[in-house]
């Protein structure tokens, strides 16, 4: 992240057929302190997820939808805009987008100085073994100055 204000796109496709397997997006400032915008295979579907971390407390799933018309291809978007994050995805190629949740984007600065996130992809079997995975087609960054 080069600016407060900014968008991140990608392009995802994945098919897990393994429960409890996830990936997507991140938005990452430590170990202990990020955002997580997935898919994750759950009871015989698909969810879509934006999980919290922060210091000293256990991941907190901030909003979470089933997508049962998700055909395997998705575009997720993150929009830095008047110090929140919008996070929305696309199951038409990015022709539309629907906006999942909204949070504060101090959620993961760092205090006492700011270095801004990392924005990156992310996948995950959450412990278990496992043979999946997520092919990601393109990324678009855009820096806006205020």
């Amino acid at each position: 992240q080069t600016e407060s204000d900014f968008e991140y796109r990608a392009k995802m496709q994945f098919s897990a057929a393994q429960e409890d397997v996830e990936a997507g997006v991140a938005l990452f400032q430590k170990d202990n302190k990020h955002l997580s915008f997935t898919v994750r295979r759950q009871d015989d579907g698909e969810v879509l997820r934006l999980v919290l971390a922060e210091p000293d407390t256990a991941p907190k799933v901030l909003k979470q939808i089933e997508i049962g018309d998700y055909g395997g291809d998705i575009v997720f978007r993150v929009v830095s805009s008047e110090s929140q994050y919008e996070f929305a995805y696309s199951l038409d190629q990015g022709e539309s987008y629907t906006t999942l949740a909204t949070t504060r984007a101090n959620h993961i600065l760092a205090h006492g100085s700011y270095t801004g996130a990392y924005l990156g992809l992310y996948s995950t079997s959450n412990g278990s073994p496992s043979a999946e995975y997520a092919d990601f087609d393109w990324i678009r960054y855009t820096a806006y100055e205020r």
